[in-house]
């Protein structure tokens, strides 16, 4: 148990810069136990539930050592999977896990690196555009008609242009003291933003998507499918 949190398996203490590094080392059953109900709500279908657990069994095995410079192999939130021990564990997820023991998906020999989101936006978008990887066969660009009643579906956020350049400047390369713009300069074929330029006092910017928007954070910037990205009045 950590704090209020109990764990299967064991959990693993290592001082890394003056701070523990907590680990939770456990076998991929229960490790996908604490993801499941997570990532999905363990009231839907049976079938949907056995095929999220193959999807996140997949996505395991195929980005063990993600985070190896870190002494682990993959972290607890969505950059990874969300993972959070025992407390949410539903009978419902864990049969899913139960029934599916062993089951990934291969292409070529190899597991495919089985990305999955919350909403498709209308599309699904081809993984080089998302993160800094090889085309992949296995996973084409296609149009969605599924999830359009989800409150994820259509969203807004507004940023103060303080906290935005805040944000970007602890997680990457954008300096400066004034945030003076921000463009979409490229879109994908899907739409979303596949490249942002982001001027400041001291320069222009160019990032990707969606490193700009994992830098503001994944739930207050739940896409890169921009409808409409402007400047409010008032704005600081």
């Amino acid at each position: 148990q950590i704090g209020p949190k109990p764990y299967r398996g064991e959990i693993i203490l290592t001082m890394v810069g003056g701070k523990f590094n907590v680990v939770n080392q456990l076998s991929v059953d229960d490790y996908l136990k604490g993801v499941l109900p997570r990532e999905v709500g363990p009231t839907w279908a049976k079938e949907s539930l056995k095929a999220q657990a193959v999807a996140s069994r997949t996505y395991l095995v195929s980005h063990l050592g993600q985070h190896g410079r870190d002494g682990f192999d993959l972290c607890s939130d969505v950059h990874c999977q969300v993972y959070g021990g025992v407390d949410k564990e539903h009978p419902a997820t864990n049969t899913a896990v139960d029934e599916t023991r062993g089951e990934v998906l291969f292409y070529k020999g190899k597991p495919i690196k089985s990305f999955f989101h919350s909403n498709c936006g209308g599309s699904t978008e081809e993984a080089e555009h998302v993160w800094q990887i090889e085309h992949l066969n296995y996973l084409p660009r296609k149009k969605c008609g599924f999830g359009t009643a989800n409150p994820r579906y259509h969203w807004v956020k507004d940023i103060s242009n303080s906290e935005i350049l805040r944000l970007l400047k602890a997680k990457t390369r954008v300096t400066g003291t004034k945030l003076v713009s921000i463009q979409i300069k490229m879109k994908s074929g899907s739409g979303r933003a596949e490249k942002v330029m982001v001027k400041t006092d001291t320069g222009v910017f160019t990032l990707k998507g969606n490193n700009f928007r994992i830098a503001l954070g994944p739930e207050a910037i739940r896409s890169t499918l921009w409808t409409n990205l402007k400047k409010l009045r008032g704005s600081y």
